[in-house]
Formats: C-alpha cells, sequence, structure tokens
C-alpha cells in the first residue's frame, strides 16, 4: 500500500511540473487604444470581438493579449517589435506594416454632434464653423486628413492622445467645450448605448467607410505567417459559423 501511495505521489507531482498549454504558448501582444466594440478593456470578460476572433485563431500557439496605449504610440511600439500588431489599422495607417489578405471590419467614420445643434454639413471646408475633436495620428480620408494637418495648430481643432480618446472626446462634447468630434460610428453607438445618452447625440455626416485591419509589426519576421494565419482563420470562423456568434455578443453583423 505504501509503494502504490508513493507511486500516485510521485506521478501527482510529475503531472504538475509539466507545463501547461498557455505556458509553452508564444505571446501575442496587440497594442492599441481603446476602440469598443472592435477592442475593449484589456482582460475583462469582453476585450473586444476583434480581441476574441485573435485568440480563436492563434490558439493554442499564441497567448493572445491587448495593451492600451495612445494610437500614435502603439504604432511607433509595434513598428520598432515592441508589441507584435496593432489593432484597428486603416489600410495604409500603418505605414511598412504586415497587413493580412482578409479585413477584420469595416469602420465608418462620422461627425458626432450633440442633438439640440441644428448645424449642417456642407463639405470639409464647413469644419471651419465648428470647434471639433480628432484623435492623434488616426487616418481618417484623405480630404478630412488634409484639413486636419492644415488646421492641427489653431484653436477650433483639438488634436486629443489618450489610451480612451473616445471618453474624452464625449466628455467635452457634452461639457459644450467642442461642437462635435470624429470616431467611427459602431463606436460610439456602443459607448453611448452605455452610457444611456445615446438620445443626446446624433450624426451630422459620415465621411468615409474602410476596412479595418490588425496589421503586424514590420520588425518581426514572423509577421508575413501570422497575418496568413489570420486571414485564413477569419475565413474558417466565417464558414463554421462561429464569426456569427462572437459578433452577436457585440450586437454586430458580418462586415462583408
Amino acid at each position: 500500500m505504501l509503494a502504490y501511495k508513493n507511486t500516485l505521489t510521485t506521478l501527482l507531482l510529475l503531472v504538475l511540473s509539466l507545463p501547461s498549454a498557455a505556458s509553452q504558448a508564444e505571446p501575442l501582444r496587440l497594442a492599441a487604444d481603446r476602440w469598443c466594440p472592435f477592442n475593449c478593456q484589456a482582460n475583462s470578460r469582453s476585450p473586444g470581438y476583434i480581441i476574441e476572433i485573435a485568440q480563436q485563431i492563434f490558439a493554442p500557439d499564441y497567448q493572445v493579449s491587448l495593451v492600451e496605449m495612445p494610437w500614435s504610440r502603439a504604432l511607433r511600439h509595434t513598428q520598432k517589435g515592441v508589441y507584435q500588431a496593432v489593432v484597428g489599422a486603416l489600410a495604409g495607417e500603418a505605414e511598412g506594416f504586415v497587413y493580412p489578405r482578409l479585413a477584420i471590419g469595416k469602420a465608418q467614420q462620422v461627425l458626432v454632434m450633440r442633438s439640440d445643434s441644428n448645424w449642417q454639413y456642407q463639405g470639409v471646408p464647413s469644419l471651419e464653423d465648428l470647434t471639433i475633436a480628432v484623435i492623434a495620428d488616426y487616418d481618417y480620408n484623405d480630404e478630412l486628413d488634409a484639413y486636419i494637418s492644415a488646421h492641427q495648430h489653431r484653436r477650433n481643432l483639438v488634436v486629443v492622445r489618450s489610451e480612451q480618446a473616445l471618453e474624452r472626446m464625449h466628455k467635452l462634447l457634452m461639457e459644450r467645450k467642442i461642437d462635435g468630434y470624429v470616431e467611427d460610428k459602431s463606436v460610439v453607438n456602443y459607448y453611448t448605448h452605455q452610457r444611456g445618452d445615446n438620445n443626446d447625440i446624433r450624426f451630422a455626416t459620415s465621411f468615409s467607410t474602410e476596412p479595418v485591419y490588425i496589421a503586424f509589426s514590420p520588425d518581426n519576421p514572423q509577421s508575413p505567417a501570422l497575418a496568413h494565419r489570420l486571414s485564413e482563420g477569419i475565413q474558417g470562423l466565417r464558414n463554421s459559423g462561429e464569426l456569427a456568434k462572437i459578433l452577436q455578443r457585440y450586437g454586430l453583423s458580418d462586415w462583408q
């Protein structure tokens, strides 16, 4: 009996000493500012649909995690290889990065204003009438980007650098310190419905609709393989119906 107990103890110690799948997985750290429902609070039960997709596709070989920081810093550090990818990049926004073949969403950039405003959009030059907020180093569209570049040192343009830029811009709008801000429509809808003030805003215009990507670091030799695996994985999740289930948890449907 003693020998039997000793054998069980030895086997138990052996099992406990074996490395788990999680400990063997290579870290895959994604950097971005908070952009829910694309990517939400890091290490939460609802980290964002892009993070959930990436976790499914790269498991068990990679342990996917999200690191929140201002967008400009995310681009800079990922370019240097500190992080493996950025989340939510538009085509060409992360210059030199490795883009997958398939997008992982679509972004519709809109001008958000208070519902009691009756101002009417009449082209980008009409923004001169307003004080608006934008996020530092974001790409919107060519015409709006040119306007931002020409006005970045003027008082009627507020450039926000924050890992939670939406919260800051929305607070400025509700406090009447700005007239509007530019952000993705689904991001604003998700945020304001959670706050309960979705009836206090309106979308004055839509600037553009662009595909959204996870863009991989140009400093990582594994990036082309990671980008390929992501595209194949997205298609696989779409074919199996799992993609629709993930999106449904965030009140979304397939962007394709």
